[in-house]
């Protein structure tokens, strides 16, 4: 059996996006709920909900939010690319595609940077108290 691993794939741009996972908002399992999204994608690959891309709408710095999902998703990343590389294997990229954009999801105009009106599905998070 060889190992699986997860890529994480933050993107920079975003094009206007249609059928998409949309999380608003932004706390301490933001990043967790990511990794299962990730998870969900390698063990469920015929399911839709989780091949589909996720855009994060937070008033957060984009930067904050990268590193965050970084550090959750790829640090699996790392070590599995080199065993794969290793056994002359093709890396698998299973990681569901997250694009971050730092607004306020209360802002019709910072909704409009995710098309969250195109989305087919939106999670809302409640801040950390």
């Amino acid at each position: 059996m060889t190992p699986e691993f997860i890529i994480p794939c933050i993107v920079t741009s975003f094009t206007t996006q249609i059928g998409h996972n949309v999380i608003l908002g932004w706390n301490s399992q933001t990043p967790l709920l990511l990794q299962t999204l990730a998870k969900g994608k390698k063990l469920q690959p015929q399911d839709p909900f989780f091949q589909r891309p996720v855009a994060v709408l937070a008033d957060k710095p984009k930067a904050e939010m990268d590193a965050a999902i970084t550090s959750v998703i790829g640090d699996l990343e790392v070590r599995e690319t080199m065993c794969q590389e290793m056994r002359g294997l093709q890396a698998l990229a299973v990681a569901p595609q997250v694009h971050t954009r730092k607004g306020s999801p209360q802002v019709a105009k910072d909704l409009k940077t995710i098309s969250t009106e195109h989305a087919a599905s939106v999670i809302i998070v409640a801040p950390d108290q």
